[in-house]
């Protein structure tokens, strides 16, 4: 199961990075206006999308052998926190957390009739934080653009 839920939460990287972009580009392109009605609704998708990534991920961290076992093993061995422990077992997880939180304040925002640009700079902010926060695999750690095939 953990294997499963592992592929899923790797491939759905990829919506969430969508849904962000769509986001940002309608948002982007309606500037100065403030949110109204359906306008809404690219950033109520980008949040749900990244909601339903936090909760596997949260599943993962508290059931996987990268969430708290990582972290226990990252204290006993004393490893740096930027090797393949550190990384699973504290950057990703607080990265990640707080990207979601920017992502769900830009929609509080939104439903507040803010202008589309200030919704756009905290969804910006929070697409830079899960951009870094993702296990490339350039990072030496990470599972492969397209994990399981």
């Amino acid at each position: 199961m953990e294997t499963g839920l592992l592929h899923l939460h790797s491939s759905l990287r990829y919506i969430v990075l969508a849904a962000l972009l769509y986001a940002i580009i309608k948002g982007w392109k309606a500037g100065e206006q403030a949110v109204e009605g359906k306008e809404r609704r690219p950033y109520l998708i980008a949040m749900i999308v990244a909601h339903i990534q936090l909760l596997l991920g949260l599943g993962l961290y508290f059931m996987g052998e990268n969430g708290l076992t990582a972290l226990n093993s990252l204290f006993d061995t004393g490893a740096s926190l930027f090797s393949s422990l550190g990384f699973f077992g504290i950057i990703h997880f607080v990265l990640m957390v707080t990207a979601i939180t920017l992502i769900t304040k830009a929609h509080s925002l939104a439903k507040k009739n803010a202008t589309h640009r200030s919704v756009v700079r905290l969804m910006l902010f929070a697409l830079l934080i899960v951009l870094v926060a993702i296990p490339w695999p350039f990072y030496g750690y990470g599972s492969g653009f397209f994990p399981g095939m």
